[in-house]
């Protein structure tokens, strides 16, 4: 089960095929809080926004954490909770940065899941604290 969204910021307000739509970042959840997002991280997001499919019911996107590369998924990508316009949870899914943006578009960013885990702790190093070292 996702954390429990506590509280979000606004972005901006987006207009996309005649309906307005809330654009905000999760400022707080259950087990973290983030201060603050970039402008630029914004800027990227938002573009990614006007090249996407939204669902009719969307009233409220949800940005939930950086652009980044997951198991799941080896396309760069944002997590972000879609809302209709009584806040109730309609999903959560990918947002892509489109090709030629200045984020690197889809196309363009594909990763091996060996690279895209590169540099990760294992579980077992994550919960010490992070990967041994040897001198």
């Amino acid at each position: 089960m996702p954390p429990k969204l506590l509280s979000t910021r606004l972005i901006k307000h987006f207009e996309k095929g005649g309906r307005k739509i809330v654009i905000s970042f999760a400022e707080q959840v259950e087990n973290y809080k983030r201060v603050e997002v970039s402008d630029k991280s914004k800027e990227e997001f938002v573009e990614a926004l006007q090249h996407a499919d939204i669902h009719p019911d969307v009233a409220h996107i949800i940005l939930m954490g950086p652009l980044h590369i997951s198991p799941g998924d080896d396309t760069l990508h944002w997590n972000a909770r879609c809302q209709d316009k009584k806040g109730n949870h309609l999903v959560t899914r990918h947002f892509y940065p489109p090709a030629g943006s200045s984020t690197t578009g889809p196309s363009e960013n594909k990763l091996s899941a060996e690279q895209s885990f590169k540099d990760q702790p294992s579980k077992e190093e994550a919960a010490k604290g992070g990967p041994e070292t040897t001198s």
